[in-house]
């Protein structure tokens, strides 16, 4: 499993471990808002998502956050369960480089 390379400004740097500690919290509201069948808490999530990882540098995470508020406002729980799956790998892998 290869790393998913992000720059991230060094002026960030501070910020990065609760960002991504948040975006762990993220993951666990996500499980249980699946669960319960919770659309609107999703989409939440979805654009809380987008704004803040765009903001850091996290180009593809926003992206993901676009497409988990899409799917939550369809009511498309089966693809946000993909697109939940996609966030944890996401992190798991991502390697943070500062410039």
């Amino acid at each position: 499993m290869s790393g998913i390379r992000v720059v991230i400004d060094a002026d960030l740097e501070d910020l990065i471990p609760r960002f991504l500690q948040s975006r762990h919290q993220d993951l666990d509201t996500l499980s249980t808002a699946l669960e319960q069948g919770d659309s609107e808490r999703i989409s939440i999530v979805g654009h809380r998502l987008k704004g803040a990882a765009g903001s850091y540098g996290f180009a593809d995470l926003s992206d993901m956050g676009v497409e988990l508020q899409a799917l939550a406002q369809r009511n498309d729980l089966e693809r946000v369960a993909v697109v939940v799956e996609g966030i944890a790998d996401y992190l798991a892998r991502v390697d943070i480089v500062y410039e």
